[in-house]
């Protein structure tokens, strides 16, 4: 079960598209600590906060939020030149590409459309999981709130990044999130909380994802996916294990920076136990990822993309490690290195941060922090 080694984790594939090039696709989930653990762990955290706490109370950053899934369903056909009109005033370039690209169907300008939608068999279940996101509203509304606080954030950091206009919607199974270059839209359907819904979702939706389709991560996915696909993208440049470790704890570091108030688990899309075992573990994992092959080379200098994969690619469990770790461990240690560098060099930008050489993070990790 493979996934893209460049994926966030989110519940399906995620995808950048912008008008004037081809789409871009790209693969967009409680051991307690003991307390001589739980302590120092909890003062690194606050010592990280510190750093990131900025008032961002002065900034006139607002978002503009479009809510395509209450403007579109229930499908109504009585009067369809009226409701295509209505979809392409409101949402403009994107009804296309929602319909066009992400949906697969003819359009707008296909008056058939429409009710085609409306007679799929998978649409009396979208209807069900609409009726799940509508029961949700207070939740989207703090998540929007908390969203628009997060790009607050970006554009301190980044002051001239662009501020997308979000489209909430349902996506009909397709994308938990999805970019353009000025729209940031965001698949409610991945993040509904009805678990007696979820069990009728279509089986390509492994129950490790559907574990992690939480309302909580609506605002921190959705940044995470801006900030992966329009704010730092990779370069293809990442060839080794190690590589693909700091990019994505960047991201990662980023996404605190955008958040500071959130917890490490909701960050990283964990539960409390899979962070612990994280930090139980750290060392261990360190170990196996600097232990060195026949080759005579470590395991971080990987450069296999299969190999790389089970270590960074969204899944039940850490495949390179065993069947109880935690998903995504290196990418949880690329964080970890990113907050170690940023600890140690505290006279650097978050910018300039980004722009460092992975290898310049192997200087200032320490696993037995």
């Amino acid at each position: 079960m493979s996934e893209s080694i460049s994926s966030p984790k989110y519940f399906v594939e995620q995808k950048s598209y912008s008008s004037k090039t081809k789409p871009n696709l790209v693969f967009i989930m409680r051991k307690y600590l003991f307390v001589f653990i739980l302590i120092p762990l909890c003062l690194l955290n606050s010592c990280e906060a510190d750093r990131l706490t900025i008032n961002v109370s002065d900034s006139s950053i607002r978002l503009d939020v479009k809510r395509l899934d209450k403007a579109l369903l229930p499908i109504d056909t009585s009067n369809i030149i009226a409701k295509h009109t209505q979809l392409k005033e409101e949402f403009g370039d994107f009804a296309d590409v929602f319909f066009r690209y992400m949906l697969q169907t003819n359009g707008l300008k296909d008056l058939s459309t429409l009710p085609s939608m409306a007679n799929e068999q998978v649409y009396p279940l979208v209807m069900t999981v609409q009726e799940g996101i509508l029961s949700m509203e207070d939740e989207i509304v703090y998540q929007m709130e908390l969203l628009e606080d997060g790009f607050k954030h970006l554009n301190y950091y980044f002051p001239e990044a662009t501020t997308p206009d979000i489209v909430l919607m349902n996506s009909w199974f397709q994308y938990g999130i999805f970019t353009t270059d000025s729209v940031l839209a965001v698949g409610l359907d991945f993040f509904i909380s009805d678990t007696i819904i979820k069990k009728n979702y279509p089986p390509q939706l492994y129950s490790y994802m559907k574990k992690d389709m939480q309302p909580d991560y609506i605002a921190v996915n959705a940044m995470y996916g801006w900030l992966h696909y329009q704010v730092h993208p990779i370069t293809g440049d990442e060839s080794t294990l190690l590589d693909h470790m700091v990019y994505k704890g960047k991201v990662r570091y980023l996404l605190e920076a955008m958040f500071p108030m959130e917890k490490e688990s909701t960050i990283m899309n964990y539960s409390e136990e899979e962070l612990a075992w994280c930090y139980k573990k750290q060392l261990a994992v360190w170990r196996e990822l600097t232990k060195v092959n026949e080759k005579n080379q470590a395991t971080i200098y990987e450069k296999k993309k299969s190999e790389i994969s089970k270590w960074v690619a969204p899944g039940p469990f850490t495949s390179a490690l065993s069947e109880e770790a935690t998903d995504r461990m290196g990418e949880w240690v690329g964080l970890q290195m990113a907050r170690d560098y940023m600890r140690e060099n505290p006279e650097t930008s978050i910018p300039d941060m980004l722009q460092q050489n992975s290898r310049k993070f192997l200087k200032y990790y320490n696993p037995k922090r």
